[in-house]
């Protein structure tokens, strides 16, 4: 699938008629205004990638494999394309006089409000790259996932996850953080300072150069919110970016807070710092999770599973086992009743098989947060079925001394670390 943002007409001034059957073609349909060239001429070479590559979208071969966006006047448009470019005289459409207006029939998959859609998509035009563009292809996969939802292609347990940017294996801490957008993760990095004690005056530095957050200590402490440090009576500038360049942090701020691998230096912040400020804060943690409410829950967990640590009581005298847990379906957070009644019928499962287990703690590395774990006794073709059986995401797999995270959707698997170097206890 490709998927392309367009505008029809300068600003967009012309999508509200070509998309209502207002135009040559009395049907509703897209339009490029570029230059005298012919299909022909096109097909040879000439002329500019853009109303090209929009030309090659409207053939028979591409059309169910293409998805157009447009946003005007407050409205968003999902489109397919339904015919082929077809060349029209633009001496009768205004100033493009002159001009052989392209244009393609169009499916409307969606017409709705802004306000209905995701706030990465609805400010994709305020990308620099994309704004500045009249049919441009969009690869940003905060927008890709948001494009999904929208046609309601959101992978599920019964909706197996078709597209790469859907893959779980994919889902790394960066991924969820890049479908807030820009201004959401401005205000991710502002509402984690202030969580921290900060005072901070706004959300946004708008045509500030090189800062985005100034973040002030008003108390006699130093405040620590992850990696960044404010002093007391100090402030501090911080600069937000969707992905880290690998500049380091910019003249004139103190932190460069971007998505990425960053820990090369010290005053840069990346994906995973971030992430666990998001998910560390209750109250932070809530506005991230209800900013993000279009996305599964599994989103947000899969980037704890590669971190994860045991903690045994004893020993387990196996060379190959599994390890999962019965806990939190489709990693949706439920009550510790309900764990504990999962945990029951899960042991009274694995009875019934007649399968061994060892009832370990799996969790974060300080084991704040952990769950109710099992190493079992069976073949990772069994550890796959029992993790599908009980909502599981992802299991674990142990072999030959090797820590590997099994994606119980696709079966994919990822070595995650020596299992002896995540074992505390026995």
């Amino acid at each position: 699938m490709k998927y392309f943002y367009l505008k029809i007409g300068k600003g967009n001034w012309l999508a509200e008629d070509w998309l209502a059957g207002r135009n040559p073609l009395g049907v509703p349909a897209a339009a490029l205004f570029f230059d005298n060239h012919t299909l022909q001429e096109y097909e040879a070479g000439a002329g500019k990638k853009q109303p090209r590559r929009f030309v090659e979208r409207g053939k028979a071969e591409n059309r169910e494999q293409t998805r157009m966006v447009v946003i005007s006047k407050g409205t968003f448009y999902l489109l397919k394309p339904a015919g082929e470019v077809k060349f029209v005289s633009g001496d009768e459409i205004g100033e493009y006089y002159g001009f052989t207006v392209k244009a393609m029939p169009v499916e409307v998959l969606k017409r709705c409000s802004v306000s209905e859609i995701p706030l990465v998509l609805a400010e994709v035009a305020s990308n620099r790259y994309y704004g500045s563009g009249t049919f441009r292809e969009i690869k940003d996969v905060g927008n890709l996932m948001a494009i999904d939802w929208v046609e309601g292609r959101v992978p599920g347990r019964d909706e197996p996850a078709r597209a790469d940017h859907w893959k779980l294996f994919r889902m790394r801490s960066g991924r969820p953080l890049k479908c807030l957008g820009n201004v959401g993760l401005e205000t991710l990095v502002a509402k984690s300072m202030e969580a921290a004690g900060c005072f901070v005056p706004a959300y946004r530095g708008g045509q500030v150069n090189a800062v985005d957050i100034f973040a002030h200590n008003d108390g006699d402490e130093t405040i620590q919110c992850g990696p960044i440090s404010v002093a007391a009576g100090e402030k501090v500038a911080i600069q937000v970016k969707r992905k880290w360049t690998g500049r380091g942090c910019p003249d004139g701020a103190d932190y460069l807070v971007a998505i990425g691998e960053s820990d090369q230096e010290s005053r840069v912040v990346g994906s995973e710092e971030l992430f666990d400020l998001a998910m560390n804060n209750h109250a932070v943690k809530q506005w991230f999770l209800r900013s993000l409410d279009w996305l599964p829950p599994k989103v947000f967990y899969y980037p704890f599973y590669r971190r994860t640590w045991f903690r045994l009581e004893r020993a387990i005298p196996l060379s190959s086992f599994a390890i999962m847990t019965p806990d939190n379906p489709d990693g949706e957070v439920v009550s510790p009743e309900t764990n504990e009644k999962r945990c029951r019928e899960f042991e009274e499962d694995l009875q019934s098989r007649g399968v061994s287990a060892i009832r370990l703690e799996a969790g974060s590395k300080d084991f704040t947060h952990r769950e109710s774990s099992y190493a079992i006794d069976v073949s990772l073709l069994e550890a796959i079925e029992l993790g599908r059986d009980f909502q599981q995401v992802a299991i674990f797999w142990i072999e030959s001394g090797e820590l590997l995270l099994v994606d119980c959707e696709t079966t994919e698997q990822e070595r995650v670390a020596l299992w002896a170097d995540r074992c505390v206890g026995s």
